[in-house]
């Protein structure tokens, strides 16, 4: 497995996911809908842009949290040429405080020879407002 940090990643799932509407209601609410979105295969330098479904799901919790659910299935074509299928989720719960747990995974897989990318990242910010990440790309084929 190859372990690198991916800050533009890592920003720009904290850019969608960062700013959580206010748990005010218990019904979940769900939004699918077509869009862009784009990715960077680092096991070859190749910026990917893809078109997809993105299907969302929140909810506001009894305890006074909120929960998020993000699924996005899409295909597109690198800037080398290469074709690929992209498959992400988020889940994500932000406290009645400061506190949120976010778990992103992303799978890029090439419909040909370029290497397929599989990206996991966890954010914790804890009631005191500290801040952990991990984030592991694994490289394949």
């Amino acid at each position: 497995m190859i372990r690198r940090t991916l800050a533009a990643t890592a920003l720009a799932a904290a850019a969608l996911l960062g700013a959580a509407p206010a748990a005010l209601a218990a019904p979940a609410q769900t939004e699918k809908f077509e869009t862009f979105v784009f990715d960077f295969n680092t096991c070859n330098g190749e910026f990917v842009s893809t078109q997809g479904t993105l299907h969302s799901v929140s909810k506001a919790n009894p305890d006074g949290s909120f929960s998020s659910k993000f699924n996005y299935n899409g295909k597109g074509t690198g800037d080398l040429g290469n074709e690929y299928v992209l498959n992400f989720n988020n889940k994500a719960t932000f406290g009645p405080g400061f506190e949120s747990d976010q778990k992103f995974r992303a799978n890029l897989v090439s419909k040909g020879a370029a290497p397929n990318q599989k990206t996991v990242i966890v954010f914790t910010v804890n009631p005191d407002g500290t801040f952990e990440s991990d984030v592991d790309v694994e490289c394949r084929g």
